[in-house]
């Protein structure tokens, strides 16, 4: 009987830990996933100045002033090499993404700020480029 209660007790364990290494905010789990497809996206996009794109994967607050900064703004020759880093979600509705900008120089960790809207997410455009503009 006890070895019963023992084999239960170490197989409840095992199941609570599977349970809560699935429930974590951090790794690669789908949040992370689609977090880091999004911020790949709008650094695609930036990169091929591609307005519609970036309009896609932005927070509906920023939309607006984007486009219109993309519509007035003058023709850039801006592209970067970046790589996508870890993806970190800290509320049900709030992400960050560590996105790694390469030079021939070196290289700039500069954390995007994504939000989800109805249940797609999306950057925050504005609070990223604030944090870009204190790097």
């Amino acid at each position: 009987m006890r070895r019963v209660v023992v084999v239960l007790c170490a197989i409840s364990l095992i199941a609570c830990s599977a349970f809560t290494a699935g429930c974590t905010n951090n790794g690669d789990g789908p949040e992370q996933k689609q977090v880091k497809e999004v911020t790949d996206t709008f650094m695609k996009a930036l990169n091929g100045h591609d307005v519609g794109a970036l309009i896609s994967v932005v927070a509906k607050k920023d939309k607006k002033g984007l486009e219109e900064e993309m519509k007035t703004g003058e023709p850039s020759d801006f592209k970067v090499d970046y790589e996508i880093g870890d993806a970190k979600i800290e509320r049900d509705d709030r992400a960050t993404v560590s996105v790694i900008w390469k030079d021939g120089k070196g290289s700039l960790e500069v954390p995007m700020f994504l939000v989800k809207e109805k249940g797609k997410w999306k950057v925050d455009f504005e609070k990223s480029m604030e944090m870009d503009s204190e790097v």
